[in-house]
C-alpha cells in the first residue's frame, strides 16, 4: 500500500512520467529484502531445531525426544509382562527367575 501511495501520490512530471517511480522501486526492493530475510530466518531456525532433534535421536538419552517417548509409552504394556502360567518365562530377567525358584 505504501508503494502504491508513493508511486501514484507524487504526481507526474512534465513528460507525463510518474515522479515517485524510482522511490517506489526502492521501496519494492526494500520490502523484498525484508521479506526474504524473514523467510531465511524462519528456515535457519527450523534447521537448527531439526539438527538438535536428530542429534537427540542419534546420540541423546531420548528423554527429550517426543518420538521415542511416544514409542516407549506405546509398547510398554506389551513386553516383559510376568506370566502366572509359565508362558512368557523367556521374557523374564534373572531376578524374576531367581524369585520363582
Amino acid at each position: 500500500i505504501v508503494q502504491l501511495a508513493v508511486y501514484n501520490g507524487m504526481g507526474r512530471d512534465d513528460d507525463g512520467d510518474m515522479v515517485g517511480e524510482v522511490l517506489a522501486h526502492y521501496l519494492e526492493f526494500t520490502f523484498g529484502i525484508i521479506s526474504s530475510l524473514i523467510a531465511f530466518w524462519f528456515v535457519m531456525d527450523n534447521k537448527f531445531v531439526c539438527g538438535k532433534e536428530i542429534g537427540e535421536i542419534l546420540y541423546g538419552t531420548h528423554r527429550d525426544c517426543n518420538i521415542c517417548v511416544d514409542s516407549l509409552r506405546e509398547f510398554s504394556g506389551t513386553y516383559l509382562k510376568p506370566s502366572l502360567s509359565g508362558y512368557g518365562s523367556m521374557w523374564r530377567n534373572n531376578s524374576d527367575m531367581r524369585a520363582s525358584m
